[in-house]
């Protein structure tokens, strides 16, 4: 409605999936998407409606999310989910509820939550108010999601089976596909130490200024090894070897955090180097692979080496 524009997510945009977002830049323009043709009836049932939303102005009183109206023209007869006041707020016919946490502005956020969609913008009582910024990957199921279930689709990043007909794609919830490389810019995370080149150990490092490294143990040739590495500012790196935890190094700021990433699995002959690590190809098999923006916990790292 009223121009609504898209962006490419293919470029700088803080939440990078696949496909393109809704671009909505300015509230004074009145503009929204409304799904006309669907009549999604949620009468007598549970449901959940989640979306990724990026704002570009500083909150002050309502930002539109998602609404549905069983009568446009009547006041308080609206489904809606919009930001007020800087924090979430739903409502429906009284029943009311707001968020603890406050949104800023610049902040890419995960939200979940009987006639026209609107997306992008709600009726409150005949006041139509409307977003100010971008708005992706807009889910509608019919039950209600598990609190787990909601951490993972805002927290997992990517997940790569490597499955057929298509290995590279991302099994997750963001579908942010992979290509096969041969060349680009990075610093290895984790690799295969090797003092005498028949027998390799596990090394996890990051790069501060100087490399902050950690010497795991030594792998089983021809023998599945779950591995999995976490960070955080307070914790640092810390290694899991088959969900048992090995050990972490101190706390450090890590020189990519804050900026747009890409994942890289095997040789990539452009990788800085360091002394533990260098850029040898990596000769074996690579399955499973979880990318998360949070650090899990050994509960969580251990689930997944056990699933």
């Amino acid at each position: 409605m009223n121009s609504a524009s898209y962006f490419s997510t293919t470029n700088s945009q803080p939440f990078v999936g696949y496909g393109r977002g809704l671009s909505l830049l300015s509230s004074s323009s009145s503009q929204y998407m409304r799904v006309s043709s669907l009549f999604l009836d949620l009468t007598y049932r549970s449901f959940t409606i989640e979306a990724w939303i990026f704002s570009t102005t500083v909150y002050s009183g309502d930002y539109g999310i998602f609404s549905q109206c069983q009568c446009t023209t009547c006041s308080n007869q609206c489904l809606y989910f919009l930001v007020r006041g800087g924090y979430l707020f739903a409502g429906f016919t009284h029943n009311d509820i707001s968020g603890s946490q406050n949104l800023i502005n610049n902040l890419c956020a995960y939200q979940e939550i009987n006639e026209t969609i609107d997306i992008g913008s709600t009726l409150v009582l005949l006041i139509r108010n409307y977003f100010n910024g971008y708005i992706d990957n807009v889910k509608i199921t019919t039950r209600a999601k598990t609190s787990d279930e909601i951490l993972t689709a805002a927290t997992l990043a990517g997940y790569f089976s490597f499955d057929m007909p298509s290995p590279y794609n991302d099994n997750g919830p963001n579908s942010v596909n992979g290509t096969q490389n041969t060349i680009y810019r990075c610093h290895n995370l984790i690799g295969i130490f090797s003092n005498y080149g028949t027998t390799g150990q596990i090394i996890i490092q990051g790069w501060s200024s100087s490399w902050i490294i950690l010497v795991g143990p030594y792998l089983t040739t021809n023998t599945w090894t779950h591995i999995s590495v976490t960070y955080s500012y307070t914790n640092g790196l810390s290694l899991y070897v088959n969900g048992g935890y090995f050990g972490q190094t101190d706390s450090f700021t890590f020189t990519n955090s804050g900026y747009i990433t890409y994942l890289q699995l095997g040789f990539m002959y452009t990788c800085s180097s360091s002394s533990s690590v260098s850029n040898s190809a990596y000769q074996g098999s690579v399955d499973e692979v979880y990318v998360h923006s949070r650090e899990l916990t050994q509960a969580e790292v251990t689930t997944l080496a056990s699933s």
